[in-house]
C-alpha cells in the first residue's frame, strides 16, 4: 500500500506518489511547522505560507511595516497590505509563498503613532520555502499468516538557494520487537517483519526536518513534521477478507472548483453470506463518511479547495479492515476568476516631491457580466481614494510626506474583495536651492603688503534652508572656516610677495553645497626707501606761490605704487602778514596724504605762506 505526503502543493506526476496541498490543518495527515516565537529564521512548504514575527523595538509604536526585499520569482506576497498592528510588542505578518524553493527576505519598520511610513530595508527576517515529499508503501497489503511485510519510505526534498538540511528523521512506529531502519531522509528505508497473529497491525512514520539558513544564522534550525494516518496491515486466517474498490471518479480524474461529485465503491465479501459491517471513505488519511449499505458512496466534502487529493475506501468485516487501492484526483482553481493589478505607479520606482501622479490599477473580470461595485486604493494601509467606474484610479494625496509607501489595490465584486500585489513607491522630498556666497573682503583685484595681517570676509545665505557652514581656500587650499556670523577667517601669516586667488564654499542645513566666485589679490613687497626727487631751486619757497615736492618710494625690487604718504610742512611761519604781502600767514594746506604713481613717484603741492623763515618737510608712508 501507498501513503504519500507532501509540503508542497503541486504534483510531480510521480506514479503512487501523494501530494499534500493547503488543506493540511484540516487532516489527519498535517505539516506541522514547530513554534519560531520572534526568530529572524522561519521555514515553510512552498505553496503555503508562514507567520512572521518581529519584535517593534519601541514601547509606543502601534504598527509594523513589512515588505519582501527578496523573493525567487517574484510569486511570493503578504497578506493585507503589509501594515499590522503591533501587539504585545510584536507584529505578526503573514507571507504567502509561491511554487519556487528557497529563502524569502522580507524587511520591517515599526510606525510610531501618526507616522506615515518608514523604510523596511534595515531589520530583516528570513522565510525558507520547501519542497519536500514523503512516501510510504507497504506490501503485501494483507495475507494470511504468517504474514512476511516490507515496508518501504522514501522522501524527495528541493530546498532551492541558500536554504541547508540540518537534520532528518522517518520516525518510524513498527510492530514491537521490529529493528527500526537506520537510512534517514532523503534516502530510502526499507523494514521488514512477519506478522504471526490474526489481526490488524498499524505501522507508520512521522517524518521530521530541521532545516537552516546560512544567512540568517548560522547554527539556528527550525522544524518542519510531516504526520500520516496509519497504515493497516491484515493478516487473516481461515476466512479470507474482503476486497474493495473504488468506481467512480476514476484515477487521474481533474475537475474545477467548485468540484461537485460522489466516491462510490464496490465490495466483494471474502466468504459468500459474510455480512459487510460498513465502507469508511478517506481522504488523505482523513475519514470523511461511512456507509453501512450498498450501494457504498459518499459526497466529495465541499470544505476541501484546489490541489491534489488520494482517495481511500475501507470495508470492514468480522473485524478485518481491508483498504482499496488509492485513486488519485486533482481540484484546480476556476477560470473565472477576477484579478486587480496596479498599473501605476511601478514597483519600486522612485518619484520626487511634489509628487503629482495617480494610481491606478486594472480588472480583470473572471465573467464578463461580473459587476464590480468599487475599487479602492491604500497606501501602508491607509486608504487614498475609491473609484466605482472604469478606468479605475485615485490622485496621489498632495499631503503625503516624503518616504515608502506600500501600494494596494482592492476591487469589491458581489461583497468579495479582491486584492492585488503591492507596489512599492519612493516619495523623495523638495530638491532645496543651494545656498549663495561672496567674498566681500578684500576686494577683487586688491593690492596688500606681504607681510602685512589681512582679514578675509564673506557673505552667505539661503532661501530655503540655513547655513550649517562657510569655508575659504586660499589658492584651493582650506585654511579656515565658521559656522556662523560673521563669516571671516585671518589669511594666513607669512605669505610671500605674488598673486593669489581667494574663494568661500558654504553648505546648507539639507547638505548643498555651492562656491562662491574666486577674486584675485597681489601681495607686494613693503616699501622700504623713500628718496627726494626734487632738488635745487625746486626746494626754495616763494611766499604766495605753489611749492611742489617730489618724492620716490621704493623697495628693494624696485618702485613701488599704490603707496599712500602722510605729509606735513613745519616751520617758517610769522606772527603776522608782513606789510604789502598778499599770501596768507601759514603754508595752504599744511597736511595731506598722497600717493605713488606706478613710477613710484609722488607729488606734495601747497601754497607757500608768507613766513620768510625755513620750511621742514616730514613725510610718513602709510604701510596701512
Amino acid at each position: 500500500m501507498n501513503n504519500t505526503h507532501s509540503i508542497h502543493s503541486v504534483s510531480r506526476d510521480l506514479p503512487g506518489w501523494q501530494k499534500l496541498g493547503l488543506m493540511l490543518s484540516l487532516m489527519v495527515c498535517s505539516v506541522t511547522a514547530y513554534a519560531q516565537a520572534t526568530s529572524v529564521l522561519y521555514i515553510a512548504p512552498t505553496g503555503g505560507s508562514a507567520t512572521v514575527n518581529a519584535g517593534s523595538g519601541s514601547t509606543t509604536a502601534d504598527r509594523m511595516l513589512f515588505s519582501i526585499l527578496d523573493t525567487p520569482d517574484g510569486s511570493d506576497s503578504l497578506d493585507g497590505t503589509g501594515v499590522v498592528p503591533i501587539t504585545g510588542g510584536i507584529g505578526r505578518q503573514v507571507i504567502n509563498l509561491g511554487e519556487i524553493p528557497g529563502v524569502r527576505t522580507l524587511g520591517y519598520c515599526a510606525l510610531e503613532p501618526g507616522q506615515a511610513s518608514c523604510v523596511p530595508n534595515s531589520l530583516r527576517r528570513y522565510v525558507g520555502a520547501v519542497d519536500v515529499s514523503c512516501g510510504l508503501t507497504t506490501s503485501p497489503r494483507s495475507g494470511p499468516v504468517p504474514l512476511n511485510v516490507t515496508a518501504t519510505a522514501t522522501c524527495q526534498l528541493n530546498l532551492g538557494n541558500g536554504i541547508e538540511l540540518a537534520n532528518a528523521d522517518y520516525r518510524w512506529q513498527l510492530p514491537s520487537g521490529v529493528t527500526t531502519p537506520t537510512q534517514q531522509p532523503p534516502g530510502t528505508a526499507v523494514a521488514t517483519f512477519t506478522l504471526n497473529t490474526v489481526g490488524s497491525t498499524a505501522i507508520n512514520i512521522s517524518p521530521t526536518f530541521d532545516f537552516r539558513i546560512p544567512v540568517a544564522s548560522a547554527t539556528a534550525t527550525r522544524t518542519l513534521g510531516i504526520a500520516f494516518g496509519a497504515t493497516t496491515i491484515t493478516a487473516f486466517g481461515a476466512n479470507p477478507p474482503p476486497s474493495v474498490t473504488i468506481t467512480s471518479p476514476n484515477d487521474g480524474d481533474i475537475f474545477t472548483a467548485p468540484a461537485l461529485f460522489d466516491i462510490d465503491a464496490v465490495v466483494t465479501p471474502g466468504a459468500p453470506g459474510l455480512a459487510i459491517t460498513q465502507v469508511e471513505f478517506l481522504v488523505d488519511g482523513a475519514s470523511i463518511a461511512v456507509d453501512t449499505a450498498a450501494p457504498y458512496s459518499a459526497p466529495w466534502p465541499a470544505r476541501f479547495g484546489t490541489g491534489n487529493y488520494s482517495l481511500v475506501a475501507r470495508v470492514t468485516q468480522l473485524g478485518q479492515s481491508i483498504d482499496s487501492a488509492p485513486v488519485k484526483i486533482q481540484i484546480n482553481p476556476a477560470a473565472n476568476i477576477t484579478e486587480v493589478t496596479l498599473t501605476e505607479p511601478a514597483n519600486n520606482v522612485r518619484i520626487e516631491s511634489p509628487a503629482n501622479f495617480d494610481v491606478a490599477a486594472d480588472v480583470i473580470r473572471g465573467n464578463p457580466s461580473d459587476v464590480i461595485a468599487q475599487v479602492e486604493f491604500f497606501a501602508n494601509g491607509v486608504s487614498i481614494g475609491i473609484d466605482v467606474s472604469e478606468p479605475y484610479s485615485t490622485p496621489w494625496p498632495s499631503d503625503q510626506p516624503p518616504g515608502f509607501y506600500t501600494l494596494v489595490a482592492i476591487a469589491t465584486q458581489d461583497g468579495v474583495r479582491y486584492q492585488s500585489p503591492p507596489a512599492i513607491v519612493e516619495i523623495l522630498p523638495v530638491a532645496s536651492e543651494p545656498p549663495s556666497v561672496a567674498i566681500v573682503s578684500p576686494a577683487d583685484g586688491a593690492v596688500l603688503d606681504a607681510g602685512t595681517p589681512f582679514q578675509i570676509e564673506a557673505s552667505a545665505s539661503d532661501t530655503d534652508s540655513s547655513i550649517a557652514q562657510v569655508e575659504f581656500f586660499l589658492d584651493g587650499t582650506l585654511i579656515g572656516q565658521r559656522s556662523s556670523a560673521p563669516y571671516t577667517v585671518a589669511a594666513p601669516i607669512g605669505l610671500a610677495a605674488g598673486a593669489y586667488r581667494l574663494s568661500a564654499r558654504a553648505t546648507d542645513s539639507d547638505g548643498i553645497i555651492n562656491a562662491s566666485a574666486p577674486i584675485s589679490i597681489t601681495l607686494r613687497d613693503a616699501p622700504d626707501q623713500l628718496l627726494l626727487v626734487s632738488a635745487g631751486e625746486a626746494l626754495r619757497v616763494q611766499p604766495g606761490q605753489t611749492s611742489v615736492i617730489v618724492v620716490r618710494v621704493s623697495n628693494g625690487s624696485g618702485n613701488i605704487d599704490g603707496v599712500d604718504l602722510a605729509w606735513a610742512v613745519q616751520g617758517g611761519q610769522n606772527a603776522a602778514v608782513p606789510p604789502g604781502a598778499t599770501c596768507a600767514t601759514s603754508d595752504t594746506p599744511a597736511t595731506g596724504v598722497v600717493r605713488s604713481a606706478a613710477s613710484g613717484e609722488a607729488r606734495i603741492e601747497f601754497l607757500a605762506g608768507c613766513a620768510a623763515g625755513a620750511r621742514r618737510y616730514q613725510l610718513k608712508i602709510d604701510l596701512g
